[in-house]
């Protein structure tokens, strides 16, 4: 097509277009006051395409014939309509989403659903995995979601996908989700140094260790820190690796680096730490007053017998409630308080001598910060004492002599 303008043609703009061929035979019978004929062209021409070798073009035509062939479906029997998941992307977005597209009306059963909710174990590695991504947007407890709405979104959810529901062993891990206690100083105080406790330099955040059981009176709660690593130290320890820079962790949990931290920070730790075992300051005063009154087994039998009453109040009845809402026969079995989380006299004994070395240091030192002064006092009374009784007697000598 040509495009052709007229200008200053008997005084008014005229615009002619036509074919080619016939714009050009057109002109001879233009007015003569014509002064410019202007060819407008397109400006953007279309790509040009290159031919490949004739060898990519037959392996190009052996696989196009191989998919044509692997790509034909068997011919469905009459009276079977297509399900919802073969349907093309426009006849759904045609059709919409109707409740005969879905699986229940066609009387298929649900399919298993593609993520189960795994156990305890499970879960304590998503949140770590969560922590170590994003340190400072949480604080130090993370709680677990409430079971009943957790199970309510997620069967939700399933039935749209047309899943199965959930079933006893995945709802008894929804209500077995503990507590979980990270503690990571340099998360909680922005800008806080942790120093490595041998050189003093400031070392770097690792990853978290593993988790360890917190024995409370109250609550199934898990317990991790954070690990922090020294170059400095990394340089002379050990063997080096090629191409990689040791380092020397140490925990933040550490006696000396819990002495560095400041003291708003440090008073937020408040559990017994053993090396095996672990309990917060409850149990401890609990251990503490019973220590002179009975034995050790007595006080394991005790601190077992009020975690278990905890564990069937806060666990065990609100899974079986929750089975009956949900129409599932409840595992009373496995729900039951695990034998792995009670604490023996054993325990029960390092935790008290833990707590005796602890408690001996602070009086010691608290004692010496008071006793000091009034033995500075004391010390300085008995001088002027002295000095005074020598003046009396140096007085009576002169007195005597006149």
């Amino acid at each position: 097509m040509g495009k052709f303008s007229l200008q200053n043609a008997c005084g008014a703009g005229k615009t002619i277009t036509a074919p080619t061929q016939q714009a050009h035979a057109a002109l001879p019978s233009l007015p003569l006051r014509v002064a410019n004929i202007t060819v407008y062209k397109r400006a953007k021409t279309a790509p040009r395409t290159y031919k490949a070798p004739r060898l990519y073009m037959t392996t190009w035509k052996q696989n196009a014939k191989k998919q044509k062939t692997t790509s034909k479906a068997p011919p469905t029997p009459p009276g079977c309509e297509q399900s919802s998941r073969n349907k093309s992307i426009l006849t759904l977005l045609l059709k919409g989403t109707s409740s005969r597209d879905s699986i229940e009306t066609e009387g298929r059963p649900p399919r298993q659903p593609r993520e189960r909710i795994g156990d305890a174990t499970a879960y304590i590695k998503d949140v770590m995995k969560e922590r170590s991504k994003h340190p400072r947007e949480h604080g130090l407890w993370t709680a677990p979601a409430s079971a009943p709405k957790a199970a309510a979104e997620i069967n939700e959810q399933r039935k749209r996908n047309g899943e199965q529901l959930l079933d006893a062993a995945e709802l008894l891990n929804l209500c077995t989700r503990p507590s979980i206690f990270v503690w990571d100083p340099m998360a909680l105080l922005p800008g806080l140094n942790i120093s490595c406790p041998k050189c003093g330099l400031p070392a770097s955040r690792s990853n978290l260790c593993s988790p360890r059981h917190i024995q409370r009176l109250q609550g199934n709660s898990v317990y991790t820190t954070r690990r922090y690593g020294c170059y400095a130290c990394g340089k002379t320890s050990g063997q080096r690796k090629p191409r990689t820079r040791n380092r020397k962790l140490f925990l933040a949990d550490a006696p000396e680096v819990l002495a560095s931290l400041p003291s708003g920070i440090r008073s937020q730790w408040q559990f017994t730490n053993t090396g095996r075992s672990l309990c917060d300051a409850p149990v401890t005063d609990l251990i503490r007053a019973m220590a002179t009154k009975t034995s050790w087994s007595a006080i394991a039998n005790a601190i077992n017998d009020m975690t278990s009453a905890a564990w069937a109040r806060e666990v065990q009845m609100p899974y079986v409630r929750l089975c009956e809402a949900m129409n599932v026969v409840a595992l009373h079995q496995q729900s039951a308080y695990p034998m792995e989380l009670r604490v023996t006299d054993k325990c029960v004994k390092n935790m008290y001598m833990k707590d005796f070395a602890l408690r001996h240091e602070g009086v010691a030192t608290l004692a010496i910060a008071q006793v000091m002064p009034l033995l500075f006092y004391a010390a300085r009374c008995k001088a002027e004492l002295l000095c005074l009784g020598e003046f009396h007697a140096v007085s009576t000598l002169l007195f005597l002599s006149k």
